[in-house]
């Protein structure tokens, strides 16, 4: 029994900091794949991300194994979505967790992301 609790408090909780690709959104209507590189960068309480021709970022609070945020700056060069219809909706403030070495955000869609392993 002791042991157990051991193991279980010197588990290693999953980073959610760095840099992420998105790899596919389910939405009500099916999966979407992304037709365009849609990266994610998380660090000190802070998300940057890329729409499909537009940039976002905001601060964030991790609480719960959820990212809040309730609205994000974005530039605004173009209309996002007529590219890849994916970047004019993308959301990534909601519960999130790892499976199998993904990151999945869970909003009123389901985001399935990436980690991209920089060079040291």
């Amino acid at each position: 029994m002791i042991l157990m609790i051991l193991m279980q408090s010197c588990e290693e909780k999953e980073d959610i900091n760095g840099q992420w690709e998105l790899i596919q959104v389910e939405t009500n209507a099916g999966i979407l794949i992304p037709q365009v590189d849609f990266l994610v960068q998380v660090e000190d309480k802070k998300i940057n991300f890329n729409l499909d021709v537009n940039s976002c970022f905001t601060d964030i609070e991790i609480r719960n194994d959820s990212i809040i945020y309730q609205f994000a700056a974005c530039t605004k060069m173009c209309c996002d979505g007529n590219t890849d219809p994916i970047g004019a909706f993308l959301n990534y403030s909601g519960a999130y967790s790892f499976k199998d070495g993904y990151l999945y955000i869970q909003n009123e869609n389901l985001y399935k992301l990436r980690k991209i392993e920089l060079p040291e």
